[in-house]
């Protein structure tokens, strides 16, 4: 199947992302805009736009991408998939696991692509980070260290942050959902964790109704110890991977863009890869508009991303504060 039309479900800065994308590289693919209601800058936007799914199927779409808040997710995708449109649908999967096998069931029997856009399998750096762990002699690993920091009123300059989907618990915000590219990528590299106990608090420092913070101490599948710490209420940006292994430390540093392997009384060896941000968006809907191409269903995403939510489900339930 080839692509020549695509729906964007959702108008935010990922769905506008989106957009872009398909309009500078993707040119043969028209990108329609579905929005839940008409806003004045609609006119301004050079494509076609409608007000609901039920208008968009009527266009003859063969995909979509899936931009809407996470509490929309799943319901807009059993719409669609049942109108046999196969999706990319933005992280995370939802906010709960409801409704997620019958989703399964209806992409599974009509042999649709779905992913799901944990976009960070795609960094250059990342994929670096990956190989070490996979093909290098860096030693059996001891403990590893994650942490994502950042301030969520920087996040998008142009707007007030307490009215973003970020904020807002009823529209599937909150750190552990809005940075769960993180736990995407602890069981991609380390497998599924086995045990957990989690911090979850709010600092009330930026006036939200979500959490702002969480620590999370898990046990890889490999009995070794997995930290996790990520808040967006802090002025100091930072995505760190850190392994102790026996023979040394490997980083993975995601803002500079570098891994670098420490060895005891050995200089370190860097690894940088710089790349504008859109690169990883361009190189996810490459491989999503191959896979409808070619039929590579078994490319999908989407149990990968059930994981990731059973995983944020066992951090809300694992909570040991107050």
């Amino acid at each position: 199947m080839s692509i020549k039309k695509i729906a964007i479900i959702g108008f935010g800065s990922i769905g506008q992302r989106h957009f872009t994308v398909i309009k500078n590289k993707f040119p043969n693919i028209e990108p329609i805009i579905v929005r839940s209601n008409k806003k004045k800058e609609d006119k301004n936007i050079n494509c076609k736009i409608v007000y609901s799914l039920e208008d968009v199927i009527k266009l003859n779409i063969q995909a979509a991408i899936i931009a809407s808040p996470a509490t929309f997710h799943i319901e807009q995708a059993i719409f669609l998939a049942s109108h046999n449109i196969h999706l990319l649908i933005e992280k995370p999967l939802s906010h709960n696991l409801e409704n997620i096998d019958k989703l399964k069931k209806i992409i599974k029997k009509n042999n649709l692509i779905c992913k799901v856009g944990y976009v960070l399998r795609n960094d250059p750096n990342l994929i670096k980070f990956k190989q070490y762990l996979d093909t290098y002699d860096i030693g059996t690993i001891l403990d590893v260290s994650i942490t994502a920091s950042s301030y969520l009123p920087n996040w998008r300059p142009d707007q007030n942050y307490k009215n973003t989907v970020s904020a807002k618990k009823s529209l599937g915000g909150g750190v552990i959902l809005e940075l769960s590219h993180e736990i995407d990528y602890i069981q991609w590299l380390f497998g599924i964790p086995k045990n957990m106990a989690s911090i979850i608090y709010n600092s009330n420092t930026l006036d939200i109704d979500t959490e702002d913070s969480v620590r999370v101490l898990m046990t890889s599948n490999k009995n070794y110890p997995i930290s996790l710490f990520m808040n967006f209420c802090s002025r100091k940006n930072s995505r760190i991977c850190e392994v102790l292994t026996c023979k040394g430390v490997l980083m993975l540093d995601l803002i500079n863009q570098q891994v670098v392997w420490y060895e005891n009384k050995k200089k370190p060896i860097t690894s940088r890869n710089k790349f504008d941000r859109n690169i990883i968006f361009e190189k996810q809907l490459e491989n999503f508009f191959e896979a409808i191409n070619n039929n590579l269903v078994k490319e999908n995403t989407l149990s990968s991303a059930i994981d990731v939510l059973k995983m944020i489900n066992k951090i809300y339930k694992n909570q040991i504060n107050s």
